[in-house]
């Protein structure tokens, strides 16, 4: 059935619109806005689990202390850091001391 009001301009090409206007959208277009996206969530990533694992420093004398009082319920080594986590399920940073 042939429509009065419809009117094709030659054959429609891949990668051409409805309106018969060639697609800008490429291949590089995509790339950069996939590494843009991807960029953006390790960024994301980053700042929360740094976040996560951000407490606050204290001494190791202070550290010491509260292991002896019972606050602490574990304590994670992590080169010469300290991570302690307390039974109100704060988490606090305390460095190791150097060898002399």
């Amino acid at each position: 059935m042939n429509h009065p009001h419809s009117q094709q301009k030659g054959p429609v090409k891949k990668g051409d619109d409805k309106r018969g206007r060639r697609n800008r959208f490429g291949l590089l277009n995509s790339a950069s806005l996939i590494l843009l996206v991807l960029f953006l969530i390790s960024g994301l990533y980053s700042i929360i689990a740094e976040q996560s694992t951000a407490g606050a420093n204290i001494s190791l004398t202070e550290l010491v202390h509260d292991v002896g009082m019972g606050k602490v319920t574990t304590i994670t080594v992590r080169g010469d850091d300290l991570i302690a986590e307390y039974q109100d399920k704060t988490i606090k940073r305390a460095k190791k001391e150097n060898d002399a």
